[in-house]
């Protein structure tokens, strides 16, 4: 905003409005009642200004050069509640402040969770009818390297938003990580870590390519995706980064062993500890029958999971939802869950399965 634009808004402020924030001042009680009225004035006035600049700078910092990569940036801290989970791991990378020309992929941030790392990026151009009517229009993935991990890109929606069989997916997508002017789309990936370990370079970077498949893509010509994927990719590329990642964050929670029962099939497992990290989280747990594939076992694992939570000493509580990893080892079961909006994992105070409180040694 030119100077005198600024400087004409401030000469049309009420001076009512000016007089009313210095009886406001004037009427505090004790020795804050010390300035004289007509300095209260000049005061006020100058304090309105200084905020009504600070104001105007921001709105213009946002209207103006802005970008929709720092704006994505900006809105993910937020979502994620990055600075009130005081999170370390974090890391927001250097983008452009406009779009590139062409396809382009462009990554905004990472964060590394107990099981490998979680990146957001934008990828443009990407028409309107195409996010409107995701997912059948046409699918993202992405692929690290020449052969071997590949995974699901999908648009990154409001943790507060729940989608149900039949909701309108196309709608969330185009309200939540869709920007029409700059014909961007904004994708969550989850790159496991042991698999990504073995396709890091030796500056332990690794290549990651965003795809774009049309609904109706023909795949016949092999006979694993898997496999297409990697014979198809350059032709169906979004463009491409290098990623480093980045260290976890974690804390390892040992609890005295409790046991705690399934009530539907009378199974009983001890809880032994618990790995946090920002957005997830790794349960160690004991029982007979260790890693069998049966209903009573799916039961037992999916009750320690569902039933837990995790309290803080920041005000903020959580619910961890059921494991969507799992892993055995001779003597133990390690079951993960992931979450979207981080927490602070050193405020961790409490922590219940159902009605039992865990006491952490």
């Amino acid at each position: 905003m030119k100077e005198e634009k600024l400087l004409d808004l401030l000469g049309q402020l009420d001076e009512r409005y000016i007089a009313g924030m210095c009886e406001s001042y004037a009427s505090l009680p004790g020795e804050r009642r010390t300035m004289p009225l007509k300095k209260h004035r000049r005061w006020a006035r100058t304090l309105l200004i200084a905020a009504v600049t600070a104001s105007l700078i921001t709105l213009a910092a946002l209207a103006v050069g802005y970008g929709i990569h720092r704006q994505r940036q900006a809105e993910l801290r937020q979502t994620l509640k990055i600075d009130e989970a005081q999170t370390e791991s974090y890391v927001e990378y250097a983008v452009p402040e406009s779009g590139a020309a062409g396809s382009a992929v462009t990554l905004l941030s990472s964060i590394p969770d107990g099981s490998g790392q979680k990146l957001y990026v934008n990828i443009s151009p990407v028409e309107r009818e195409t996010a409107e009517n995701y997912p059948h229009s046409a699918n993202f993935f992405y692929c690290v390297g020449d052969k071997g991990l590949w995974g699901a890109a999908t648009p990154v929606l409001r943790a507060d938003r729940t989608l149900r069989e039949g909701d309108d997916i196309g709608a969330a997508v185009l309200e939540d990580a869709y920007d029409e002017e700059s014909r961007t789309l904004t994708l969550f990936l989850h790159l496991p870590g042991q698999a990504l370990e073995k396709e890091l370079d030796a500056n332990g970077q690794a290549e990651i390519t965003i795809l774009r498949l049309e609904e109706d893509e023909d795949t016949s010509d092999c006979e694993l995706f898997n496999d297409w994927i990697f014979v198809h990719k350059d032709e169906h590329s979004c463009g491409s980064f290098l990623f480093t990642p980045n260290a976890p964050e974690t804390r390892r929670v040992e609890f005295v062993p409790v046991s705690v029962t399934e009530p539907v099939y009378g199974r009983s497992a001890e809880v032994l500890a618990l790995e946090l990290s920002p957005t997830d989280a790794v349960w160690h747990i004991r029982y007979e029958g260790l890693g069998e594939e049966n209903r009573e076992v799916y039961a037992l694992e999916d009750y320690v999971t569902q039933n837990a939570k995790l309290v803080f000493s920041d005000g903020r509580s959580l619910s961890p939802g059921g494991a969507v990893t799992n892993h055995y080892e001779p003597e133990e079961a390690a079951l993960g869950c992931a979450w979207q909006e981080a927490v602070n994992i050193q405020a961790l105070e409490a922590v219940y399965i159902g009605e039992i409180k865990l006491e952490i040694r």
